[in-house]
């Protein structure tokens, strides 16, 4: 049987002390601003996908998984400093409702 090799994120000059969220957090924002920018099935993003799962707790990857699905967008990385469960980074876009929509009502 196959060894299997277990490896995590590459230590970050950017994060320093032990504390690892705002590194957790990075890697999430750039995983998902590389697929933007390079599509869904870009092999380059994949590294950041496993930096980020292998750094960030599953609860937290959920939660921001549903905030993008309902409409936000993550914006500011300041949300570490004292608000974990509830991130001030993801904030609701301006175009929720376009006009269209807003009208139909």
């Amino acid at each position: 049987m196959a060894e299997i090799e277990l490896k995590t994120a590459p230590g970050d000059y950017r994060f320093p002390t032990t504390n690892q969220s705002r590194h957790c957090f990075t890697r999430y924002v750039e995983f998902h601003r590389c697929v933007a920018a390079k599509g869904d099935d870009a092999s380059e993003c994949d590294k950041f996908a496993k930096f980020y799962r292998s750094l960030c707790p599953g609860e937290w990857v959920d939660r921001w998984n549903e905030q993008r699905e309902n409409g936000y967008k993550i914006t500011n990385l300041d949300w570490v400093l004292g608000h974990m469960l509830t991130p001030l980074a993801l904030q609701p876009q301006h175009n929720l409702l376009s006009d269209n929509t807003q009208q139909k009502k």
